[in-house]
């Protein structure tokens, strides 16, 4: 092993040591301790889960918003039933003010003259005048 110098070996101490401040004028650095910045991180942490609760769950919310999307949707597709239903009746009622054809089946059904899978038929015989 070869032999290293004492010289290097001082260098190597001294790198160890902590600088000493050899100004004797200089008061150590004194860190104030602010006693009322202690619970601002705590009230930010539950401002913070409060915002969040009352974005998600609030009146203005998330789920708010979702139950509204499903009435939403519920609506639309009731005025979907509502408006086929709207054309069926003005054809219908188109129908019933074109010819008296639908009219006498609606009358024979309703008064149960015609069962549903009888066939009505209207037979007009000219009368000869004398």
């Amino acid at each position: 092993m070869p032999v290293i110098p004492n010289a290097i070996h001082g260098v190597k101490d001294l790198q160890l040591h902590k600088p000493v401040n050899r100004c004797k004028n200089v008061p150590p650095k004194v860190t104030k301790h602010r006693w009322f910045l202690k619970p601002v991180p705590i009230i930010t942490m539950i401002g913070v889960i409060g915002f969040g609760l009352w974005f998600s769950l609030g009146d203005s919310g998330l789920w708010n918003a979702w139950q509204l999307s499903k009435k939403r949707d519920a609506q639309a597709e009731q005025l979907r039933e509502l408006e086929a239903r709207k054309r069926q009746l003005a054809d219908y009622l188109t129908a019933l003010k074109a010819g008296d054809d639908v009219t006498m089946e609606r009358a024979a059904r309703d008064r149960k003259l015609a069962a549903p899978n009888e066939t009505i038929y209207d037979i007009k015989v000219e009368s000869k005048k004398h």
